[in-house]
């Protein structure tokens, strides 16, 4: 009796097992049924979607050597085709699994590849699954070249998912078993391929094979294809100049300038004219870094001088502008101030009856006055104290003083001042006017 409960318990459980999946497909098939076309529409949209992240891959980091890891690859491939059917199978008892997954590239790969019991086939492509394997390489089609000057853009399609190899050379017998020969291998599954093959030569000739794998590791390569990266184009412009500015010192000219383009640049100076270029006696300074704004520093000049000078640039391509010649004048040496007086020296008093003639001599340029009196010392700073005054600058003075009495002794002082008014006064000298007989 307990056998036969038992027997019956296991059978119940066992039509749950497989009642519970046929319910939740004939619900996923009613709605199915109602709403294909907004299916069909999400389906389309995914794909767009899927094509713009392809070419968002392309613009991240080539895989330059993908050979080295070919068995690696091959087997990653082998356990993700077994995981994707997998996870078919497993809808068996996860109906939510398909609704999740949506049309992404693993069911792509399922409707291709797996064999699905029951409802499931119905599901994912509405025919009977096939337990025929996969031994279809993919088609190969609209192989074509986007060439610039060093770099080519290559795209073409391929009639189901795969990846993406591009072997190149510029030889026309490429070995796309060596690992020398290069490639670029993108391992997103796709059936729009495009690669960016960077870091060309310009003006140069490339071969080309391409390869897609499918999910099955089906590989097909594609015929040797071609393409001439651009010529390079020829500048024969010559750079402009603008805005030139000079700024003076006493012993330096700092010249500026711009240009329209990079370029080097050299100013050529000369204080007589014309100014020779590249002449062995002509100076210059020069920056060989290439820029659009150009600052030089001539030193080493001559104060108050009017140099000569001459501004010579040149592009990358070796077009040469100069300028018309232009000068700049040196600053004069700023001059310390005079604070001190003139020298006093031969200061002499010679007398007549009723006049003396004083006369002296100063170290620079100086005025010439003469203080006398009968009275010594000489009060030069006395307001009542005589004095003659000649205001013109010389260094040999000499004044007469008239008007004396005869016989008698006067005393003298003599005051120079130079053109900064710095003054000097002598010693005092002394002399008897003559007699009037």
């Amino acid at each position: 009796m307990k056998n036969h409960i038992k027997s019956i318990t296991i059978g119940l459980v066992a039509v749950a097992l497989v009642a519970s999946p046929l319910v939740g497909f004939a619900k996923d098939n009613g709605k199915n049924d109602n709403n294909g076309r907004g299916e069909q529409k999400k389906e389309q949209k995914q794909e767009k979607e899927q094509k713009k992240n392809n070419e968002r891959e392309d613009e991240r980091d080539e895989d330059k050597n993908p050979n080295k890891n070919s068995v690696a690859n091959s087997r990653s491939s082998q356990n993700n085709s077994e995981n994707l059917c997998f996870k078919a199978y497993g809808h068996l008892i996860a109906p939510g699994w398909l609704k999740k997954n949506g049309n992404t590239i693993a069911r792509k790969y399922i409707v291709q590849n797996c064999w699905l019991p029951f409802g499931i086939n119905k599901k994912f492509r509405g025919q009977n699954a096939s337990t025929t394997p996969d031994v279809t390489a993919p088609v190969i089609s609209n192989l074509t070249f986007n060439p610039a000057k060093t770099q080519t853009e290559v795209r073409w399609k391929t009639d189901e998912y795969s990846n993406s190899i591009v072997y190149w050379s510029t030889n026309p017998s490429i070995d796309t078993s060596s690992s020398i020969t290069n490639q670029i291998t993108k391992n997103n599954f796709t059936k729009d391929h495009r690669i960016i093959l960077k870091n060309l030569t310009a003006s140069t000739t490339y071969y080309v094979i391409v390869r897609s794998r499918d999910y099955s590791g089906n590989t097909s390569p594609s015929s040797v294809g071609s393409f001439t990266t651009k010529v390079p184009s020829i500048d024969n412009q010559f750079p402009i100049l603008s805005n030139i500015i000079t700024v003076v010192g006493t012993s330096t000219i700092q010249v500026g300038w711009n240009t329209n383009e990079n370029t080097t640049d050299r100013v050529y100076y000369s204080t007589i004219l014309p100014v020779v270029l590249n002449a062995s006696t002509t100076s210059f300074v020069s920056n060989a870094s290439s820029t659009k704004t150009h600052l030089l520093l001539i030193t080493g000049l001559n104060p108050n001088t009017t140099y000569y000078l001459v501004i010579e640039s040149t592009d990358t391509a070796g077009n040469v502008t100069t300028s018309a010649t232009f000068s700049a004048h040196t600053n004069i040496l700023p001059v310390a101030p005079d604070v001190t007086a003139p020298v006093i020296t031969s200061l002499l008093a010679t007398p007549g009856s009723s006049t003396t003639t004083v006369s002296w001599t100063t170290d620079e340029l100086a005025t010439s006055k003469v203080f006398y009196s009968t009275a010594s010392p000489v009060d030069v700073g006395a307001t009542t104290t005589p004095f003659i005054l000649n205001g013109s600058l010389v260094t040999s003075h000499s004044i007469q003083v008239t008007g004396l009495s005869t016989s008698t002794l006067y005393y003298f002082k003599v005051q120079s001042a130079d053109a900064s008014v710095n003054t000097a006064t002598s010693g005092e000298v002394s002399t008897t006017t003559m007699s009037g007989i």
